[in-house]
């Protein structure tokens, strides 16, 4: 995955986040999506769906990467792991869909 400027869901600057500014995560300021990339140590991208669900893609960790989804809340559910894929950020409602449908076969 690349490292992007700025968001690829609305193409707005990246803010830096100052909660976790120490592992370098950046922030979209969009209040209609939430999208984080942190990118020291493994990369990652976090999207929050809605206030209940968030995805977090985990690249160049040790480990194969993988997806995570789990409730924002963290504390109704366990997370799941779905199959790896791309995220394809230029149609972000088809997205949401297969992120969606992932987690209904999962």
């Amino acid at each position: 995955m690349k490292l992007y400027e700025r968001c690829p869901i609305c193409d707005e600057g990246f803010l830096n986040d100052k909660a976790y500014e120490s592992i370098g995560a950046k922030r979209c300021p969009s209040n209609d999506h939430r999208f984080t990339m942190i990118i020291k140590g493994a990369l990652a991208s976090i999207i929050r769906i809605n206030d209940k669900l968030s995805v977090i893609w985990f690249f160049g960790s040790a480990l194969t990467p993988y997806i995570e989804v789990f409730n924002s809340d963290r504390n109704l559910a366990p997370s799941i792991k779905i199959p790896f894929f791309e995220p394809d950020f230029s149609n972000y409602p088809k997205l949401i869909e297969k992120i969606k449908t992932y987690v209904v076969f999962a």
